[in-house]
């Protein structure tokens, strides 16, 4: 599964949407969710997201 900035938006819930800042949103982006969480990095700071629900995104095309 990647992660998917639309089906965030559209699917989770206005609490979290507020807590995750669009610099973040805009590294996310597709990335490859493992185990239910993405570890990132914004400006050398390292983060992760979890849980990440699969109404989040977007399954991988074989």
């Amino acid at each position: 599964m990647r992660f998917s900035v639309e089906k965030f938006r559209k699917n989770a819930e206005h609490a979290i949407r507020k807590r995750v800042p669009q610099p973040h949103l805009d590294i996310l982006d597709g990335m490859e969710v493992t185990r239910d969480t993405l570890e990132y990095q914004v400006d050398g700071e390292k983060f992760y997201l979890f849980p990440v629900y699969p109404e989040w995104c977007e399954e991988e095309e074989l």
